[in-house]
């Protein structure tokens, strides 16, 4: 009598997982950035020399302030608030160079007290004349009514950065960056002067110069639309504003924190 033997079972098959196909990088290609965004400023003290037809002086250790006038940004005929507009070319991935402007507002500060050397002649101000030796004055009292670029303390300057790509997401949903960049450029001030209640309102005028250096922290959405928080600070020299019959010189630190949003335009196929 035959016995009939069961086949042994199959045994299946590891079945091997899935395998992630990875997200191949874009080739990389140069990208044409432009942005647009507000200010605030901060200065330092300044001494400013101001001379002119019968009078030369020196006002010493004065304080300044900005003037945002952000609830007034789109009102762009009678005011333009603190602005800041630039141009990039980002030259490879870790390279930037930019143009642009910082549209920034230096007021000295009404009331105070502060204190004046030199000379002012009876045919600048009979009221005023004399020679003064750090005698005590106050800023909107008289000699020095007022002293402001507002139109602005425009500083146009050229910048070349170093990029940094902190993190992104898989297809580049969102992606993290910073940015270091210097600065060198002119200041094109539209000084407002006031000096023995005569009023100049004076044109643009390339005044100086300004170095700076700026840090920035950049999210951007798609690869295209990108936000930008940045800090910046430098050193302006004005040794040409132009005054009443005359001109000032004046330097001062500057601290500029501004927000900024923008476009990154590919300039080719990845």
């Amino acid at each position: 009598m035959r016995v009939l033997k069961a086949a042994p079972a199959a045994v299946p098959s590891p079945v091997a997982p899935p395998v992630a196909t990875p997200v191949a990088e874009p080739k990389w290609v140069p990208r044409m950035e432009l942005e647009w965004g507000y200010n605030r400023g901060y200065f330092t003290n300044s001494t400013i020399a101001i001379s002119g037809p019968g009078y030369a002086f020196t006002i010493h250790d004065v304080s300044a302030s900005d003037r945002p006038e952000i609830g007034k940004a789109l009102d762009l005929i009678n005011t333009i608030a603190q602005f800041n507009a630039r141009l990039s070319f980002r030259v490879t991935k870790n390279l930037s160079i930019g143009f642009g402007t910082d549209h920034m507002k230096y007021v000295l500060d009404q009331g105070q007290t502060t204190t004046l050397s030199g000379t002012i002649m009876e045919q600048a101000s009979a009221e005023h004349a004399g020679n003064y030796d750090r005698a005590p004055t106050k800023i909107g009292d008289g000699i020095v009514n007022g002293f402001e670029h507002t139109n602005g303390l425009n500083l146009v300057d050229v910048d070349v950065g170093y990029v940094h790509e902190l993190a992104a997401t898989r297809r580049r949903e969102v992606s993290l960056s910073t940015k270091l960049s210097g600065h060198v450029g002119v200041v094109v001030p539209k000084s407002d002067i006031t000096l023995f209640g005569q009023r100049l309102d004076a044109p643009f005028h390339i005044a100086g110069y300004g170095l700076s250096a700026s840090a920035a922290v950049r999210v951007t959405f798609v690869d295209w639309v990108f936000v930008e928080a940045k800090m910046k600070g430098g050193f302006i020299h004005l040794p040409d504003v132009t005054a009443v019959g005359g001109k000032a010189s004046h330097m001062f630190g500057y601290f500029e924190p501004m927000a900024t949003i923008g476009v990154s335009i590919p300039l080719g196929k990845p």
